[in-house]
C-alpha cells in the first residue's frame, strides 16, 4: 500500500498491473492479521488454563505487568522516533504528507497509544496508524480471563458462552459492514473514504475482530484437554485436510473478482465476507495447528516447528513496528518520477534495513527492558538452610543485596 504514495511515470501500467487476479493475494492482507488473532488467543488462554491447573487460580496481575514490559518500551521508542527524530532526518516533495503529518499528530494523540486505546479514535486521528493491532490484541486480552475460568469452571457453559460472544461479533460485523458499504477486501477501485470507514467502523476495533480471538482460545482447550492419544483413520485426516484447504484458499483467493478491472461493488457480497472469512480462515489454521501437535501435520510440521523461526520470533515485534516509519521515509525522500516494477513490492535494501533496524530495537530497548522487569518483579526464593551448619536459618533478599 505504502507505493501508492510514489508517483510513476507508468502508473497506468501499473493500475493494470494490479488489476488483475493474482493480486487478491494482497487484497485480502487483512487475513494474515487474523492468523496473529488466532495465535494470541491460543497463548494467551493456555498459559492461563496452565495457571488453573497447577493452582487453581489466575496471577493475571503478573501477566498483566509482563505484557506491558514487552509491548509499551518498543512502542514508546517508536513513538518518539517518529516524533521528534524522524521529521529532522530528510528532506522531499511528500515529505510533509507521510512523515510531518504523523509526527504532528503523535505529538497531539501518543498518549492513546501509551493507554492503549488509540484503535478508538479512528484511522485519520491515530498515532502511528499501523500500531492498531497493538491495542486490539491488549484490550482482547484484558477479557481473556473471563472466557478462560468460564471453560475451565463448566466446559459446556464456558463453550456457550464463548460460541454467543463470537456469534455477536460475526453479527455485528455482518451488519455494520452491509449498513455502511464497507469492504474487508481492498478491492480494485476502493475509494480512499470506504478503506477508512472499513477501517474506523469494522477493522480496528475488538469487537469486530473477537471471533477468531476466541477461536484461538477454543483452540487453546482443544489441544490441552482433548485426549492426546485418540487416533483419527487416515480417510478422515484425508477429508479433514481437504476440507481445511478449500476453507483457506476460498478465503484467501475467492474474492479474485474483486480485484480485477471493471468490479462492481456489492454491499451483500462484502457483508457476507466480513462475517464468515475470520470464520471459515479460522477453523482451516485451526486445523494445521491441531495436525501438527497430534503429529500428522505431513509438511506443515517440519515447517512450522523449523528451529530458525524462534531467532525471528525474538524480533517479529520490532519488525512490526519498524517496517512502516521506514516505508514512509523513503516515499517522503523520494525526489524524481521513477518508473513501477513488480519486485519494488519486495525490495531487498529496504527489508534488509526493516531488519537490521528491529535487532537495534530489540537490543537497545526490549531485552533491556525485559532485563528491568525480571530485577524488580522475579523476587527469588531464599535457599533452605542445612541445620547441621547453620544454626539459625539466614533469609538474603535481593533488595539487601542492593544495599
Amino acid at each position: 500500500m505504502a507505493l501508492f504514495y510514489n508517483p510513476y511515470i507508468n502508473r497506468s501500467d501499473m493500475t493494470e498491473a494490479l488489476g488483475q487476479k493474482w493480486s487478491v493475494i494482497g487484497r485480502t492482507a487483512i487475513l494474515f492479521t487474523e492468523v496473529f488473532m488466532l495465535i494470541s488467543g491460543l497463548l494467551n488462554a493456555n498459559a492461563l488454563f496452565s495457571e488453573l491447573d497447577k493452582s487453581k487460580r489466575m496471577n493475571f496481575k503478573d501477566k498483566l505487568v509482563t505484557r506491558l514490559f514487552r509491548i509499551l518500551p518498543n512502542l514508546v521508542a517508536i513513538i518518539l522516533f517518529c516524533t521528534y527524530i524522524l521529521p529532522d532526518l530528510g528532506s522531499g516533495p511528500l515529505w510533509p504528507l507521510v512523515v510531518n503529518h504523523h509526527a504532528e499528530l503523535c505529538k497531539k494523540h501518543m498518549w492513546r497509544n501509551i493507554l492503549l486505546i488509540h484503535n478508538y479514535y479512528g484511522f485519520e486521528e491515530m498515532c502511528l496508524t499501523h500500531t492498531h493491532q497493538v491495542g486490539i490484541d491488549m484490550q482482547l486480552f484484558l477479557v481473556t480471563p473471563f472466557f478462560v475460568y468460564a471453560i475451565w469452571k463448566n466446559r459446556e457453559v464456558g463453550l456457550f458462552i464463548l460460541a454467543a460472544f463470537a456469534t455477536l461479533s460475526t453479527i455485528l460485523r455482518f451488519w455494520v459492514t452491509w449498513a455502511n458499504e464497507l469492504s474487508h477486501v481492498v478491492h480494485f477501485g476502493i475509494p480512499i473514504s470506504r478503506m477508512f470507514r472499513t477501517a474506523d467502523l469494522s477493522y480496528i476495533l475488538p469487537t469486530h475482530r473477537a471471533t477468531i480471538y476466541l477461536t484461538g482460545i477454543a483452540m487453546a482447550y482443544i489441544l490441552r484437554y482433548t485426549n492426546k492419544t485418540s487416533i483419527i483413520s487416515k480417510p478422515h485426516r484425508l477429508i479433514l485436510w481437504v476440507l481445511a484447504y478449500v476453507l483457506f484458499l476460498s478465503t484467501w483467493i475467492g474474492p479474485m473478482n474483486m480485484a480485477s478491472y471493471g468490479f462492481q461493488y456489492n454491499n451483500l457480497y462484502a457483508a457476507l465476507y466480513a462475517a464468515l472469512s475470520p470464520i471459515t480462515f479460522g477453523l482451516a489454521v485451526s486445523y494445521i495447528i491441531y495436525a501438527v501437535d497430534r503429529n500428522f501435520g505431513n509438511w506443515f510440521g517440519p515447517l512450522l516447528t523449523w528451529k530458525y523461526f524462534t531467532v525471528f520470533t525474538k524480533i517479529s515485534y520490532a519488525v512490526y513496528l519498524t517496517q512502516f516509519p521506514i516505508f514512509f521515509y523513503n516515499i517522503g525522500k523520494t525526489k524524481y518520477v521513477g518508473e513501477y516494477r513488480h519486485y519494488m513490492m519486495m525490495e531487498i535494501l529496504e527489508t534488509t534495513a526493516v531488519i537490521l533496524l528491529s535487532i537495534a530495537l530489540t537490543l537497545t530497548v526490549e531485552m533491556p527492558f525485559q532485563k528491568l522487569k525480571k530485577a524488580l518483579l522475579d523476587i527469588e526464593e531464599p535457599l533452605p538452610a542445612k541445620p547441621d551448619k547453620i544454626k539459625k536459618p539466614i533469609t538474603i533478599s535481593r533488595k539487601s543485596e542492593l544495599g
